[in-house]
């Protein structure tokens, strides 16, 4: 069984993770030439341009993965399932719409109807678009530009090709700010977690490239991003809230000095003196002294 993705935003291509059949995607009905041929402009956009529109209703329960040589958004407008490709599965839902790679072995499955729609396009503005992973967002907007998109197939028009680039502008801008937005609120929510865990044990040893590890991020992007939510650095964030706890004790417990280091998390009482004179320019002794 393909392994659960638990953050499943970006899925990264690794295609040495399973080797599944697949087969050439052959049976899209592209958007024909001649809707730009007799628009005024006369040809497609070379930055960005639909390539189709397909919409299936029902339950899918292809065993094959597809690949394809272009950009593909995917939308579910109806039920729910799976999408799996090489780096794992990832749930399914109405809102759900992902943009997916070219050259990413894939396929949708579901129990029962999931009504999907999907958009192939390509162009210039895409070639410096990050195509390391299949990128997903769940989106209450998105939806109805796909259900707009798919109303310029049905019935067929002439002249539209200029309108089908267009509205492609629009679905690449709303998904991509939509995506930004997704990643930001997670990334906060991510350092609010990593601070929550320095609130609770900070009497514990704690590892800072481990708990940016955990946290599913390099140390240095760890570093940066919680300085940015907080004001101050994942070690001087621990050390304040060390430092607060300490002065607690000092008011209410009649505990030794180095009781105290160890109680905050510090295992050498000459380094917790140091930093205690640093932040409160005297000793913890001697403003224990003071509050006589």
């Amino acid at each position: 069984m393909l392994p659960y993705m638990d953050i499943c935003d970006i899925f990264r291509y690794n295609s040495m993770n399973m080797n599944p059949p697949s087969v050439k995607a052959t049976w899209i009905e592209f958007l024909p030439e001649s809707l730009w041929e007799n628009a005024p402009f006369g040809e497609r956009s070379d930055e960005l341009t639909c390539l189709y529109v397909e919409q299936y209703a029902g339950r899918h329960n292809s065993r094959s993965f597809t690949v394809h040589d272009w950009w593909e958004f995917l939308c579910i407008t109806r039920g729910r399932g799976e999408f799996l490709c090489p780096a794992g599965r990832l749930p399914l839902e109405v809102g759900t719409v992902c943009l997916i790679p070219p050259g990413t072995e894939h396929l949708e499955t579901s129990p029962s109807r999931m009504d999907t729609i999907w958009v192939g396009v390509t162009g210039t503005m895409l070639k410096t678009f990050p195509a390391n992973g299949v990128r997903k967002i769940a989106s209450g907007e998105l939806p109805v530009l796909f259900e707009t998109i798919l109303s310029q197939t049905i019935p067929p028009r002439t002249a539209t090709g200029p309108e089908f680039d267009g509205l492609a502008r629009m679905l690449l801008g709303g998904f991509w700010r939509e995506f930004v937005s997704s990643r930001q609120s997670t990334l906060e929510d991510d350092m609010d977690d990593a601070a929550e865990f320095l609130r609770h044990h900070f009497a514990r040893t704690v590892s800072m490239p481990e708990l940016a590890d955990t946290c599913g991020y390099s140390e240095g992007h760890f570093y940066r991003s919680f300085k940015k939510r907080f004001g101050a650095s994942p070690r001087r964030f621990l050390e304040d809230i060390r430092m607060e706890q300490a002065v607690k004790l000092m008011h209410f417990s009649d505990a030794r000095v180095e009781e105290i280091a160890r109680q905050v998390g510090y295992d050498d009482p000459l380094y917790f003196s140091r930093a205690f004179r640093k932040r409160y320019l005297q000793s913890p002794s001697e403003y224990r002294r003071s509050l006589v």
